[in-house]
């Protein structure tokens, strides 16, 4: 059971309950004051409002429920703003986030903003480089729309007028231009239609100055090496004594490469992990403009590989954990490897010992899973595994069949979870002949209280039981809960009403038993029945066992009845897990 954030209104939905969530009962507020209904595409957009007790606070935006970016801090006035730019069209929303003193989330209203395609101007400059030299010849490039064979012109500063000739049939022009004035100057092309209309194209700067450009090359590297052989790359640089260089690998990975000396030189001892055709590019990156050199390639001749998957034996199923093992070969005791699946869920962190690794694994749902073996950048191992459903009786099923929505990756993280705590939905209970589409029913009203009258971002439980035994997930599990002040384990709620004398039926309790034995197995709880030292939100510390109810930790009568049943749970989880 979830309840009011207000500890003296009973609400709808249970009795006393504020839990740490984003948008939560808190004394700080976040209203979004002022934004337009509709921008362009790269139009940038400004969007204020007010806060209470924020002020020194960071602001997170998010924008579609799926991508997150910092939007500054909140002054001591409370009074925030911040400039924002689109670069897809569509009707977007927008909410602001924040964190009080305390560390509880508080959440702003949702906007909606239309993104339309900006149309671009007829007459463009879409290449130039960003600095040169007094009298350096340099080549800059434009397209143009209806302009076929209209004389072009170049204006500098407002004031200097030249012919560049005219735009080609097909609008992509170029023209070569010097400049023999140094400072930041203003260049805009011009033309006249068939209508005798000028047009111009949207200004740009260019820098020139009258000191020498800073340079940086590669002058000596080897052709060819053997993975893990090291060797010199060295060069050249000008105008860059005393700057740090930076070596990037195949335009993706970077690494220092020491500085540049007072003579020009710099040289750097490095060696490659993979073998293939590599490619080296020098830079120096910490100037308003990086200087960039030539790229070189390298071929790097193949070894055996350090890094092994043993292919496991067995089948490998959901829900149940299995090792996974391999070589490390000449990697050193007490070294740490990541394992980590489908290139970004980090699954474990194993330590080398005799040159070999293994880690314990566990996946919660089937499917094709790609794992990779680390150790840097340059060198892993990787294998794809099927993992099989794991027979069982119980109907689980995904958020996605009740809601397009997904829980957001604002909310924090539920980290070493080792306890359940059951609750009651306090709604009127369903006929246990009750259809799928009437459930999907009941979980979208559940959110909808949530959100709406609780005042959460999203719904409070892990899971929900419906008295036909059909079990359906709510909140990412990964996420923290909002059902039980505490919330350092996972929500259950049976759906129903026991207030009263009401009993849950017999589908319900064995989805309960089963889905408890389920997690149990999940989170590495081997003794649901003892009790342990547990936190409370208003007890202080009490014993408890690691499967509890509601009112366990809270003054609340939730889950009602269930609570009777509790100890029953516990024992045949324990049966089971035996």
């Amino acid at each position: 059971m979830l309840s009011s954030p207000d500890r003296f209104r009973v609400s709808y939905f249970c009795d006393l309950c504020a839990v740490r969530d984003w948008g939560l009962a808190t004394l700080a507020t976040l209203q979004i004051t002022s934004f337009p209904s509709q921008v362009r595409v790269e139009e940038f957009l400004s969007i204020s409002g007010t806060s209470q007790d924020l002020a020194g606070q960071p602001l997170t935006l998010v924008i579609d429920n799926q991508f997150q970016m910092g939007a500054g801090a909140v002054p001591s006035n409370g009074l925030w703003s911040f400039r924002f730019r689109f670069t897809s069209p569509g009707s977007r929303s927008l909410v602001i986030l924040a964190q009080d003193q305390q560390g509880n989330g508080v959440r702003s209203q949702t906007i909606a903003i239309t993104v339309v395609n900006a149309t671009p101007p007829p007459l463009q400059i879409t290449a130039l480089p960003a600095q040169v030299r007094i009298s350096e010849n340099f080549t800059f490039r434009g397209i143009a729309q209806g302009l076929d064979n209209r004389p072009l012109t170049l204006i500098v500063d407002d004031q200097y007028r030249f012919t560049l000739g005219n735009i080609p049939v097909g609008g992509n022009w170029g023209a070569q231009f010097r400049l023999t004035s140094p400072g930041n100057r203003k260049l805009v092309v011009s033309a006249t239609n068939s209508q005798g209309t000028a047009l111009n194209s949207p200004a740009v700067n260019l820098l020139v100055t009258d000191t020498p450009l800073p340079q940086i090359a590669i002058n000596t590297f080897p052709a060819q090496v053997a993975v893990r052989q090291e060797f010199v790359i060295s060069g050249t640089a000008s105008g860059l004594a005393g700057q740090p260089v930076t070596l990037t690998i195949d335009n993706q990975f970077k690494t220092t490469a020491g500085m540049v000396a007072a003579n020009g030189t710099w040289q750097s001892v490095f060696q490659f992990l993979q073998p293939g055709m590599r490619r080296l590019t020098a830079s120096v990156e910490n100037l308003a403009n990086p200087v960039i050199s030539n790229t070189v390639t390298i071929t790097v001749a193949g070894v055996s590989p350090r890094l092994l998957i043993t292919p496991p034996d067995q089948p490998i199923y959901a829900e149940t954990e299995f090792e996974l093992a391999g070589e490390a070969r000449n990697f050193a005791d007490g070294e740490q490897l990541v394992i980590q699946a489908d290139r970004k869920y980090i699954l474990g962190r194993p330590i080398v010992q005799n040159q070999r690794w293994r880690s314990q694994l566990f996946f919660y749902q089937p499917g094709q899973r790609l794992i990779e073996v680390i150790a840097s950048d340059q060198e892993k191992a990787q294998i794809e595994l099927t993992i099989q459903a794991t027979p069982s009786s119980l109907q689980i099923f995904p958020r996605s069949i009740w809601s397009s929505t997904t829980t957001s990756e604002g909310i924090p993280d539920l980290l070493n979870p080792k306890r359940i705590t059951l609750h009651h939905t306090v709604i009127a209970l369903l006929p246990t002949t009750a259809t799928q589409a009437q459930e999907i029913q009941r979980m979208r009203q559940i959110l909808d209280i949530h959100l709406n009258s609780s005042g959460y971002s999203d719904i409070g439980y892990h899971y929900i039981i419906m008295p036909s035994g059909r079990i359906y997930e709510g909140r990412n599990s990964r996420k923290r809960g909002a059902h039980d002040l505490v919330n350092d384990g996972v929500g259950v709620a049976v759906d129903g009403d026991f207030q009263g004398s009401l009993r849950i039926g017999a589908q319900q309790y064995e989805a309960v038993v089963g889905l408890c034995t389920l997690l149990c197995k999940r989170l590495g709880i081997s003794d649901p029945v003892t009790p342990v030292s547990t936190i409370t939100a208003d007890f202080g510390t009490r014993s408890l066992a690691r499967i509890l109810g509601h009112r366990d930790r809270v003054i609340t009568a939730c889950p009602g009845t269930l609570a009777d049943r509790l100890a029953g749970i516990r024992q045949e989880v324990k049966q089971r897990l035996s």
